[in-house]
């Protein structure tokens, strides 16, 4: 039992907790996966991929120190944050995604009141690990949009 809780905690000092959106995904996709039936629209999908990789491309590289600008101190205090979520989820709710709206609105509510060890808004919204999932997800959408519909034998000849 050492063994696995040594691995959980190095494991959760890399990444810490899962952000709100990461668990919600993953449990709609875990509905998903078990009914067989899609929870969100292909174009709601690239929506939410593109917003989690805009956001953690915006907040990891300079929060590392790749630039003066620290947005994740934004997060301590969040009304602009807030703000900007907000408008983002009403914009989704107009779109119907409606699945983004949830996120949104659950990580905003679970930020309220304190569900999780961090008192940063950001660590509600994304993590590491829904980010390069983001990144990977949306490099195979468009590797299969550039490749569909043409055979594996003409894709190594020059046209």
């Amino acid at each position: 039992m050492d063994f696995i809780s040594d691995i959980v905690l190095r494991v959760r000092g890399l990444i810490d907790e899962p952000a709100i959106i990461t668990i919600i995904w993953t449990l709609l996709g875990l509905v998903a996966w078990v009914s067989k039936k899609r929870v969100d629209s292909p174009e709601e999908k690239r929506f939410l991929l593109w917003t989690v990789l805009v956001m953690g491309l915006v907040l990891y590289p300079a929060t590392m120190g790749l630039s003066m600008w620290d947005p994740y101190r934004y997060g301590y205090t969040p009304v602009g944050l807030l703000i900007v979520v907000g408008l983002l989820a009403l914009w989704a709710a107009k779109q119907a995604y409606w699945m983004t709206t949830v996120m949104l609105i659950a990580a905003t509510l679970a930020f309220t009141f304190g569900l999780k060890t961090s008192t940063n808004y950001w660590d509600y919204l994304i993590d590491p690990l829904v980010v390069v999932y983001s990144c990977f997800a949306l490099l195979r959408l468009g590797y299969k949009k550039a490749y569909s519909g043409r055979s594996p034998a003409s894709l190594g000849r020059v046209r």
